[in-house]
């Protein structure tokens, strides 16, 4: 299954149908679904004016007062309170985020895959690079950092990917 970064492009009953099969017992109900987006939209809107550091209208202030269940009155300083504009912005992202609901599929987690296996295929150095390939110093060392380490041993790192 292909869940893709444009997932309304087939509309948004058919991505509902794919979130359905990933998650039933979340995703029962197209009608609810559609709701829930056209509220998210409001959250993303009054999310976006507080990372802009732009002042809230009363409108945006009493979306947030009932999105966060933060009164109106502890929420009437919050165009000047930069703390509380910090608060609000993080609890609207804890309560209502992309974050609540993640899929991430993983070769462990969706079983049939075949196995990885690394294929390498030198290629010719370009000319372009030539001079770039001659660096010495530090820039030689950022580029090249392994060269420093001959025994192999970033090869035992494990924030280095090898395919």
């Amino acid at each position: 299954m292909l869940l893709t970064a444009t997932p309304e492009q087939l509309g948004a009953q058919s991505h509902f149908a794919r979130l359905r099969l990933l998650d039933p017992d979340r995703f029962d109900d197209l009608d609810e679904f559609i709701d829930g987006q056209e509220a998210f939209a409001e959250t993303a809107a009054v999310a976006g004016v507080l990372i802009e550091e732009k002042p809230l209208n009363e409108g945006q202030i009493a979306a947030l007062s009932s999105l966060l269940d933060i009164s109106i009155e502890e929420l009437s300083s919050i165009n000047e309170d930069e703390k509380l504009r910090t608060h609000a912005l993080n609890e609207l992202l804890d309560r209502h985020g992309t974050g609540r609901i993640l899929f991430r599929n993983t070769r462990e987690s969706v079983k049939g895959f075949y196995g990885r296996s690394s294929q390498p295929y030198p290629l010719p150095l370009p000319e372009a690079w030539k001079d770039s390939y001659q660096t010495n110093g530090k820039l030689r060392e950022q580029l090249w950092g392994e060269e420093n380490q001959p025994d192999g041993g970033w090869l035992e790192d494990d924030h280095v990917f090898l395919g």
